[in-house]
């Protein structure tokens, strides 16, 4: 999966209120625009940036007919596949979709390679509940980086990461007298993609959960 970023820092808009007054008018969001590529298979991907639709209709707009989406609940996948005839179809029959919002993992199925492109906001400030047992999860921030040094994960003795290579899990857990151990040994903490999806296996819930607070 192909990963490019673009953040806009704040945009100032001019807007002239008559002939001889004038005020600037200052927008505190930050935008930007996401690309990555579904390859043939299963992809492990989220939704970076909070779109003005983050439905899976809209956000997945251009998609190839049968392209499915394997959404995890806990304890099983609810799957929703993109029908020639119908559209979208989920566990509630044709129409049934859902909000993908930044924080939530899901897979994606595809039979040819298909590129999105994910245009939104930057959610500033979050916190992204982590549950006990598995969960799908991926950081809200558009940020790449080593998940507990860099993107704040509040990591806990005995946590794993699962994260998808297109075939197979890669395996990082927490030890307590070792801490991260992957598949690269002692030390290998997981470095995460931007818009990458991965599971989560802890042994209680995060509390608050996972918090995320960025000033531009």
């Amino acid at each position: 999966m192909r990963t490019k970023t673009l953040i806009c820092a704040a945009a100032a808009l001019a807007a002239g209120l008559a002939s001889s007054v004038a005020q600037t008018v200052y927008s505190q969001n930050i935008v930007g625009y996401v690309n990555i590529t579904n390859n043939v298979g299963f992809s492990m991907i989220s939704n970076p940036l909070q779109a003005t639709n983050n439905n899976i209709s809209s956000l997945f707009a251009g998609a190839p007919n049968f392209t499915k989406i394997l959404r995890f609940d806990g304890s099983a996948y609810l799957v929703y596949q993109l029908d020639p005839d119908d559209g979208w179809v989920g566990p509630g029959g044709p129409g049934d979709t859902f909000n993908l919002n930044p924080g939530e993992g899901v897979f994606v199925q595809v039979g040819s390679s298909y590129p999105v492109t994910f245009v939104g906001d930057v959610i500033q400030n979050s916190t992204n509940p982590v549950p006990a047992g598995f969960s799908m999860k991926a950081s809200i921030l558009p940020q790449a980086g080593l998940l507990q040094t860099d993107l704040l994960f509040p990591v806990a003795n005995f946590d794993k990461i699962l994260r998808w290579n297109g075939t197979a899990y890669a395996v990082y857990q927490f030890d307590p007298d070792d801490g991260w151990v992957g598949p690269g040994g002692i030390g290998d903490q997981p470095n995460m993609r931007v818009a990458e999806g991965y599971f989560v296996q802890t042994g209680a819930a995060k509390v608050p959960g996972w918090v995320r607070n960025f000033t531009p």
